[in-house]
């Protein structure tokens, strides 16, 4: 099994995996901002990944548990979620796996599997109440039963010779427990995107309702659902042509005007949305593009 190191910083976590390297055999550090893992975990394309291993499985024909789990994770490619996340779950099947080869054999290893994969969309559950705010005495005990692996701490010197911590662990269920604590006590804000259901952290403002995962054509949710909404809009659509069109005239005349971002620009600026406050109020969409052209 590969052993997970997570680092916390201020406000997000270092992470390395054993084994995994850069190509100048330096070990590769990711970097998780604080709530990523619940929200990789939430996202997380379980029924991709369950059909990558038992399709592994199926075509197996070696007898070395550790080549089976480390060509699970080849034969997802660089199409899996998330990389801490594939390697927590192949963890468990790891360990699973590995108990039931040592034991009476009275589990087949596809019901292994099949428990997993069952347990793994409950735990979803447990998610849900975080975010909302919701996480109770009863999910707090499905969680400890959840969690059968350890979290080991280790205490280090940084280079500025400050003490750390780094936590070691395997298993799936101690990267949320970990992520869990450091969510309630940062009080970090978890979203769902409006636009593909997926949750996100939001990046600049905490009221944000799109992410920026690419959802169609190329464009992020972020992209498409601003998109819709001036489709929805007429008076912002107008709005958003006119002043691309201004922003396009003060890139061209700011070097040879002095101060035009500050003489022209900006009072026009607050102009149009002045008015258009206004005709919104009247529901008078013809009056705005009236006054845009006379504006313009």
């Amino acid at each position: 099994m590969h052993s997970i190191t997570i680092i916390p910083l201020p406000d997000s976590y270092d992470v390395i995996i054993d084994n995994i390297k850069f190509e100048d055999g330096s070990a590769a550090i990711m970097h998780y901002r604080y709530g990523s893992f619940l929200v990789a975990l939430h996202n997380f394309d379980i029924n991709y990944v369950a059909a990558k291993v038992t399709s592994t499985f199926k075509s197996f024909r070696g007898d070395n548990l550790d080549e089976l789990i480390e060509m699970c994770f080849e034969n997802m490619g660089e199409s899996h979620n998330d990389i801490v996340i594939v390697m927590a779950l192949l963890n468990e099947i790891h360990s699973e796996l590995n108990n039931y080869i040592n034991s009476d054999g009275k589990m087949g290893a596809s019901q292994i599997l099949e428990d997993i994969f069952k347990a793994y969309i409950a735990f979803k559950t447990l998610i849900e109440n975080q975010i909302k705010n919701n996480f109770s005495n009863v999910d707090m005990s499905t969680m400890l039963k959840f969690q059968d692996g350890a979290i080991f701490a280790k205490f280090f010197l940084d280079k500025n010779k400050t003490m750390r911590v780094a936590y070691s662990m395997c298993d799936i269920y101690s990267l949320f427990s970990i992520d869990t604590l450091n969510v309630q006590e940062k009080k970090i804000c978890i979203k769902r995107c409006e636009n593909c259901g997926r949750l996100f952290l939001p990046q600049t403002r905490s009221d944000e309702i799109y992410c920026d995962n690419i959802c169609e054509n190329g464009k992020t949710c972020k992209q498409i659902g601003y998109a819709n909404k001036l489709k929805a809009d007429p008076f912002k659509a107008e709005y958003r042509k006119a002043y691309k069109t201004q922003h396009a005239k003060m890139k061209r005349n700011q070097e040879n005007i002095p101060n035009y971002k500050e003489k022209f620009f900006e009072p026009w600026v607050k102009a149009a949305k002045d008015a258009l406050g206004k005709y919104q109020l009247e529901d008078n969409i013809d009056a705005f593009i009236q006054w845009l052209h006379e504006n313009k």
